[in-house]
């Protein structure tokens, strides 16, 4: 019993990423140094942070946006998800490669990733498929699920 618990709790703290469409990626939450090397390694020169504090000074990185809200069955503002796709599309077009985080790395990053991948013209439902072969367990949230088969 005491093994799975703290497989569960050991599993719950490691950070993981997916690429969820070419130089995008989702994420869970950024704790540790090796979370940071790991980003560095991965090429990874744009963050899109969505949890509530601020992540460990990253200097390799051109930009970080901070941009909290809970994951919660109600959307986040949407004008502000729009800005924030919009900014992680440009860095997309501009060669970046992106990595949108969030504490499990299921919800808001799908959330703001799924947004992201819509500017490049994919439709919901191939946008959740995308994200959930990639990320299992990704966009549960049945509010976060259902705008984005409206994409």
């Amino acid at each position: 019993m005491w093994d799975a618990i703290t497989n569960w709790l050991a599993a719950s703290f490691e950070f993981r990423a997916g690429q969820v469409y070419p130089n995008l990626f989702q994420s869970s939450r950024i704790s540790r140094t090796e979370d940071v090397a790991k980003i560095r390694e991965m090429g990874i020169t744009v963050v899109i942070d969505l949890e509530g504090g601020l992540d460990m000074a990253m200097a390799f990185l051109k930009s970080y946006l901070w941009w909290p809200f809970l994951d919660i069955p109600v959307l986040p503002d949407p004008g502000m998800l729009e800005t924030v796709a919009s900014f992680g599309w440009g860095a997309l077009v501009g060669g970046e490669r992106v990595l949108v985080h969030c504490r499990q790395g299921l919800n808001r990053s799908g959330l703001v990733c799924a947004k992201i991948m819509s500017r490049f013209n994919m439709k919901g439902p191939d946008i959740l498929k995308a994200i959930r072969e990639k990320v299992p367990g990704a966009l549960w949230n049945p509010c976060f699920s259902r705008v984005v088969e409206g994409f």
